[in-house]
């Protein structure tokens, strides 16, 4: 689990790894909340803690990991549209954090497949070679 707060020592906001706070201390001082960045902006269209390049992904979805992806949503912006077989869907979304969506991607195995972006179409299948090559 994480939380999201202000970052004194690095002057902006960062995400916090629960497990990883080693002391914390309550204190009666309290901090008026002046130009607070905005928690929704900051995790706006994160598949995770990942930020960075956003992205605009389309990917084609087969069952049964289609009924799992149609079950959640996964950002605020996701559009989901059923297929002609019924069995397969079109899930197209703006993401950040290129990480954890390749991760989200390749946990589907061979039910899905990248339409667009073509660079992450790219990275998914280098990912795919290098796995090939790990169980030669």
């Amino acid at each position: 689990m994480y939380f999201a707060g202000y970052c004194e020592y690095r002057q902006a906001m960062r995400d916090f790894k629960i497990s990883r706070v080693k002391k914390y201390e309550i204190l009666e001082e309290r901090f008026e909340k002046r130009n607070a960045p905005d928690l929704e902006e900051y995790m706006e269209n994160c598949f995770g803690i990942f930020k960075g390049e956003e992205l605009s992904i389309k990917l084609e979805i087969k069952y049964p990991v289609a009924q799992i992806v149609k079950e959640k949503i996964w950002v605020e912006n996701q559009t989901i549209e059923e297929l002609d077989d019924g069995d397969a869907i079109l899930f197209k979304a703006k993401v950040r954090g290129m990480v954890e969506v390749k991760s989200w991607i390749l946990s589907m195995g061979s039910d899905v497949k990248v339409i667009k972006p073509e660079h992450l179409k790219n990275e998914i299948l280098k990912e795919a070679k290098i796995l090939l090559e790990n169980y030669k």
